[in-house]
């Protein structure tokens, strides 16, 4: 049954500016926070609540979410974890000209952008002239992370596995695979 004590009634449901928005992913952060990634606006968005399901007004600017334009109009987010130091990573794929680039955010505990990640919290990594999509992270225990997902091939038909790795400050890891 339903936890009454959460949110309204067991359910909570949080409109980002009336936009369309889309849930993908969520973590738990060690304090008991609950972050949600998604979509909304064609952006990466990140929503945190507090453990009774209200938002947390002082992640993103105090209104609990922070949206993420990563250059386009059609990026997906599509994973979310959190390092041990309290930063989140969100991945997914960003729309690169007509095609899809695996795309990773890093967050700081407060919800702005790690400028030590990427240069500007954001790295995109475009893999083949196709379709890239990262759906899913892991992070390793040395620090590097992992953003796997498919890569099309050849034709709209046919997709590859693809995993990529990166170090803690968003460059790819020249040690994994063809220069991670």
């Amino acid at each position: 049954s339903l936890d009454t004590t959460f949110g309204d009634g067991g359910w909570v449901r949080t409109d980002l500016d009336g936009y369309d928005d889309s849930a993908s992913d969520i973590a738990l952060q060690p304090d008991g926070m609950i972050l949600q990634s998604g979509s909304s606006r064609g952006d990466f968005a990140l929503v945190r609540y507090k453990p009774d399901g209200s938002l947390d007004t002082t992640f993103g600017g105090g209104v609990g979410w922070v949206r993420t334009d990563l250059g386009s109009f059609a990026d997906e987010s599509k994973a979310v974890a959190v390092q041990p130091d309290g930063k989140i990573l969100v991945g997914g794929y960003a729309l690169n000209g007509s095609y899809y680039d695996f795309a990773l955010v890093r967050y700081n505990p407060d919800g702005s952008l790690d400028t030590s990640f990427g240069g500007d919290g954001i790295v995109t990594t475009y893999l083949t002239a196709d379709n890239d999509q990262g759906q899913a992270l892991a992070l390793l225990s040395d620090g590097r992370i992992i953003l796997v997902g498919s890569v099309q091939r050849d034709s709209p038909l046919f997709h590859d596995f693809a995993l990529v790795c990166y170090l803690p400050d968003g460059t790819l890891d020249p040690s994994f695979g063809s220069n991670g």
